[in-house]
C-alpha cells in the first residue's frame, strides 16, 4: 500500500514515547525513531538507545562520537556559521589542525609536536617546537630552517632563555 501525501492544517501529534519505544517510528522498526523525554526536548533513538538529544535550551547531546572527513585549511571539516575557511580539520591520520582565513595556523602531529604558523604538518622542523611535561622540565626551541636559535627552559620555578651554543 502506497502512502498518500498528507496536508495538515493542525499540528500532527504523537505520544511522547521513550528511547526503547519512541512515539514516532518507522514501519518494521519499532525501536528507532523520535521521542520526547521531557518538556521541550526531542530525542532520536536507534535500536532502543538514545543517540541524540536536543534540550530545551538548544543544547545537542550525542551518545557517541562524531566522525568528520579529513579536510584542508581552506575547507575545514568543522567551521563556524558561514565562515567556511576558518575552523578545525585533520590534514591526515593522527593529526589535528586549526585554520583561519583558509590558512593553516596550528598543527599537532601524532607525536604531539605543535607547529604554530606552519604551512603543513611536514614543516614542523622549521617552527617552534613545544615540549611540555618533559623529564627535563619542559622547553620551547626557537628554530630557523631546522637550526635551534634559542631555547626557553622551564624547570621548577625558573624560566631561562638561552641563545644557541650557550649550554643547552
Amino acid at each position: 500500500m502506497a502512502v498518500q501525501p498528507y496536508s495538515a492544517t493542525a499540528p500532527i501529534k504523537a505520544l511522547a514515547g521513550t528511547a526503547a519505544n519512541p512515539g514516532v517510528t518507522f514501519t518494521g522498526d519499532a525501536d528507532s525513531g523520535l521521542f520526547s523525554p521531557g518538556a521541550n526536548q526531542v530525542g532520536i533513538t536507534t535500536g532502543g538507545t538514545q543517540r541524540l538529544l536536543i534540550g530545551a535550551d538548544g543544547t545537542i547531546t550525542l551518545a557517541n562520537s562524531i566522525s568528520v572527513p579529513l579536510a584542508s585549511a581552506a575547507a575545514p571539516s568543522i567551521y563556524f556559521g558561514t565562515d567556511t575557511d576558518t575552523g578545525l580539520y585533520s590534514p591526515g591520520a593522527d593529526q589535528v589542525a586549526i585554520s583561519t582565513n583558509g590558512q593553516g595556523r596550528l598543527f599537532v602531529d601524532a607525536s604531539g609536536n605543535v607547529g604554530v604558523g606552519a604551512s603543513s604538518i611536514t614543516n614542523l622542523a622549521n617552527y617552534a617546537q613545544l615540549v611540555l611535561n618533559d623529564s627535563n622540565g619542559g622547553f620551547i626551541d626557537i628554530e630557523d630552517d631546522g637550526v635551534t636559535q634559542a631555547r626557553i627552559i622551564g624547570s621548577g620555578n625558573e624560566l631561562t632563555l638561552r641563545a644557541a651554543g650557550t649550554g643547552g
